[in-house]
């Protein structure tokens, strides 16, 4: 598989990085969750994820913010964001309301910022946090893993990062 890399330049290059991630659209949100360190995690399946809670696997496109911000907000009200995670212990409940919803858009910014609209009024937005003293150099602002074993890491800065999930 090709990997590829580079640096942001011109808003040709965030175009390019869009097309990647935009065949997500029309996807279901299979299921929202918190993981390490407040990390926002929604995989994307092809139909409504089944009342039936079976085994988990792994769906075609998932989504993590590991280095950024987000917030969620249905009808425009905040209802959940990484800010309330050290003190939020209900925040993982909050996320799940993305559950079941379909993904209508998915927007790459120039400042590689990223904003989910979801039916029902949902939406996403991530912001990409400033690094402090003492945070890992390698770990990416945030990353969209792809079908067939791709990967899409933005960041840090205005590095990305494409290719084979087990190249990097």
């Amino acid at each position: 598989m090709e990997t590829s890399s580079g640096t942001i330049v011109t808003t040709n290059d965030v175009d390019s990085l869009a097309q990647m991630i935009r065949p997500v659209e029309g996807h279901y949100c299979a299921s929202a969750a918190i993981s390490y360190g407040g990390e926002l995690v929604v995989d994307f399946g092809d139909q409504p994820p089944s009342p039936h809670k079976g085994e988990h696997f792994r769906h075609p496109w998932v989504l993590g913010t590991s280095g950024s911000d987000w917030t969620i907000a249905v009808a425009g009200d905040t209802i959940a964001s990484s800010a309330e995670y050290e003190m939020n212990l209900s925040l993982g409940e909050k996320v799940h309301l993305l559950d079941g919803r379909r993904l209508i858009s998915i927007a790459l910014a120039p400042s590689l910022d990223l904003v989910l609209r979801f039916d029902g009024s949902a939406e996403v937005r991530t912001r990409r946090a400033a690094s402090e003293p003492g945070d890992p150099p390698d770990v990416p602002d945030w990353e969209m893993f792809l079908p067939h074993g791709m990967v899409l890491r933005i960041g840090p800065g205005d590095r990305w990062w494409y290719g084979d999930e087990d190249d990097h």
